[in-house]
């Protein structure tokens, strides 16, 4: 009887030390996770000029991350599909890339781009942020075409977030849409 009690024991410490092991791995390193346990969410896309062949126009991107969340965000990639038409091309100026705390509409502080990277055979631009953006934050991405498409109609642009982390994950968090018009129908935002 004592031999048995001595097991129970032993497999009872042992199913313990087992479940609790991970989870205190994962909450001593929270920082090092490189995913987003409750992921950002796209909030809006708009345009400043939905004209089509138009330059000076503005796309932006606006971003919000939970609270509840304590992952901050690093990097975000923003792709535009199907781009392989010329007439639907659109060519980012990496450089000129803007984010800042905020809205269009409520624009905070600049967050300092570290990297801008622009892929055009993939029509992609990913943006290093130089600080993270913390949870609970929104934020928005400025993006200044060379000049609006040729072609006008719906565009998709992918959007992926990455945590910070050594290995971090991206998350798509959907496509933003923009409608750009010919001359006679031109509008000036686009959800």
């Amino acid at each position: 009887m004592l031999k048995l009690h001595r097991k129970l024991v032993g497999l009872s410490l042992g199913w313990i030390v087992l479940t609790l092991s991970p989870l205190s791995a994962q909450s001593a390193k929270p920082k090092d996770r490189g995913y987003f346990v409750r992921p950002p969410s796209l909030e809006a896309t708009r345009v400043t000029q939905a004209q089509v062949f138009a330059q000076g126009a503005t796309y932006y991107f606006t971003l919000s991350l939970p609270n509840h969340d304590n992952t901050p965000l690093q990097q975000i990639s923003i792709a535009q599909q199907d781009a392989a038409n010329r007439a639907r091309f659109i060519q980012f100026d990496p450089t000129q890339a803007e984010v800042f705390v905020g809205t269009p509409d409520q624009k905070g502080e600049l967050i300092p781009v570290r990297e801008a990277q622009f892929d055009p055979d993939k029509q992609t631009l990913l943006l290093t942020l130089d600080s993270p953006v913390q949870p609970g934050d929104t934020v928005t991405v400025a993006l200044h075409p060379k000049r609006n498409p040729r072609r006008d109609g719906l565009y998709l642009f992918g959007i992926t977030a990455f945590p910070t982390g050594t290995t971090p994950q991206g998350q798509f968090l959907g496509f933003g849409r923009i409608q750009f018009y010919g001359d006679e129908n031109a509008a000036f935002e686009s959800d």
